[in-house]
């Protein structure tokens, strides 16, 4: 019984361990995503500042940030969509017959397996 808690244990630890894994590279992950994205900024204002002035570009960087903003609000009021509909077994359509075929040599395997450990097909 020891042997089987402290399995449980060990597969819980590399669980858990991998999940502390993921969950840091996703927040590392995350944090370069919004460094790139202020320096993708800057870059744009910058760009946009010595063709247009410092006013127009800040003011197309800051409607561009409202625009995603906007469509972002736009996608959370949409309703999710329904949930697929399971259909009743009565109504699935049947296997094809090479599924057929392949189930029923499964069943007969499992059945010549079955006699022949009970000693049914024991050679005389």
């Amino acid at each position: 019984m020891g042997g089987i808690i402290a399995a449980l244990e060990l597969k819980l630890q590399r669980a858990v361990s991998g999940l502390a894994r993921s969950a840091a590279l996703g927040l590392l992950a995350g944090i370069a995503a919004l460094v790139a994205l202020a320096f993708a900024t800057a870059a744009g204002f910058i760009a946009l500042s010595d063709v247009l002035g410092a006013a127009w570009a800040a003011l197309i960087v800051a409607l561009f940030y409202l625009a995603v903003a906007l469509v972002a609000v736009a996608m959370l009021r949409r309703p999710a969509p329904p949930p697929p509909v399971a259909l009743p077994l009565a109504t699935a359509p049947p296997p094809p017959p090479l599924a057929e075929a392949f189930l029923a040599g499964l069943e007969t395997g499992k059945s010549f397996g079955e006699g022949f450990r009970s000693g049914a097909r024991a050679s005389k």
